[in-house]
């Protein structure tokens, strides 16, 4: 991308902050960024979760998550979704608890089918924190390996993302992407 995602700007207010807001609308009752606790996030004054391991990527932070929330569920959502919206987070929240009543925890994970699952956006249950401390045992950083095994042993539910949905999960990954989406804003 060449730039730190978190910080680029809409209309004035940084990615991070802008997925903190959804967040706390969605109903988060804790939250934590997972990045460099060195960094600038101004005016942030919740926890700031640094890798517990340097080059793990999205893994390592998801795997800190985990570790440090209070709650039994933990939603993720990754800071280069900025369509991203607490409604549709809400919803994600539901699904999970609605499959928690009389069972264990687990999680929910979009699917989008063909096996491409978004892992960061999406719900998990504290209790694949081994999973994921495995998976990067195992050498395997990818959180779509991470997210199928998670659904193959039973920890999350796919949820499919209906075609209306999509435009909630667009990922903003480079310079092109982060143009049209902020043209498409305007």
């Amino acid at each position: 991308m060449g730039a730190d995602k978190a910080h680029l700007k809409i209309e004035g207010i940084p990615l991070w902050q802008r997925q903190v807001e959804t967040l706390a609308s969605a109903g988060a009752d804790e939250i934590m960024i997972s990045g460099d606790p060195q960094g600038f996030w101004k005016g942030w004054t919740g926890p700031v979760l640094a890798d517990d391991e340097p080059d793990s990527g999205p893994l390592s932070g998801l795997m800190m998550a985990l570790r440090q929330a209070q709650f039994p569920l933990v939603l993720v959502l990754a800071v280069d979704m900025p369509a991203m919206t607490s409604a549709v987070l809400r919803r994600l929240l539901q699904e999970a608890r609605s499959s928690i009543d009389g069972g264990p925890d687990r999680g929910v994970v979009p699917f989008r089918g063909n096996q491409f699952y978004e892992p960061l956006a999406a719900v998990y249950s504290r209790e694949a924190l081994a999973l994921a401390e495995t998976c990067r045992a195992e050498g395997c950083l990818a959180v779509q390996a991470f997210a199928a095994r998670a659904v193959s042993e039973g920890l999350v539910s796919e949820k499919q993302i209906t075609p209306e949905e999509e435009r909630f999960f667009v990922n903003i990954n480079t310079p092109q992407a982060w143009k049209a989406f902020i043209e498409g804003k305007e």
